[in-house]
């Protein structure tokens, strides 16, 4: 099978964030159902991947995935105002494939005894630096 693709991203995009979305609301009732706890919606996001992919590079993809996304969602402002993503209140978040193909192609596949790839993006904390990705990006183009 080959590395995780910006096709495969965006495929796997669509069926997340139902997901996701269905825990943002259940999350906003006041009586919450067990459901609305957040390892409910990892767990989700856990199975999908784990069916869609098998058990060991469903975990890889997975974390790869839910660090873009956390990646994205977390320097939104910064990422729009530096020119790398679109974000408008109200729309969903335009993200070029040139910075997605950045990031995928930053990992590499984990290495026994790990199940978690690694990225030359990366702080210690297995977290995309912002610094390191905008220079990347910036000396990519």
């Amino acid at each position: 099978m080959p590395d995780y693709t910006v096709v495969m991203f965006h495929t796997d995009y669509q069926q997340v964030i139902p997901l996701l979305m269905n825990y943002r609301n259940l999350e906003k009732l006041e009586e919450k159902p067990d459901e609305a706890k957040p390892e409910y919606a990892f767990m989700d996001i856990v199975n999908k991947f784990a069916e869609k992919y098998g058990n060991s590079k469903g975990v890889d993809f997975q974390m790869r995935f839910l660090s873009i996304m956390q990646f994205i969602e977390h320097y939104q402002k910064e990422l729009a105002q530096d020119g790398m993503i679109q974000a408008a209140p109200g729309l969903d978040t335009q993200v070029p494939n040139e910075l997605l193909e950045l990031l995928l192609n930053s990992f590499k596949s984990p290495q026994p005894p790990s199940h978690y790839p690694s990225s030359t993006l990366h702080n210690q904390n297995h977290e995309f630096n912002y610094k390191k990705v905008f220079k990347a990006y910036k000396s990519g183009k």
